[in-house]
């Protein structure tokens, strides 16, 4: 949910550390994370057609 609602939103780390009650680096941590995971999945720029 943590990486959905940044995904939607755009805020800054700490509006979701509050909302999900954690801190801080641990939620620039699952974000980092997340973005890791996802781009493994996403082709790369040469091959995405226009």
């Amino acid at each position: 949910m943590l990486v959905l609602a940044h995904l939607r939103c755009g805020n800054t780390y700490a509006p979701f550390a509050a909302g999900f009650c954690i801190g801080i680096a641990t939620a620039y941590g699952y974000l980092r994370e997340a973005g890791d995971l996802l781009s493994a999945f996403v082709p790369p720029l040469d091959q995405v057609r226009p």
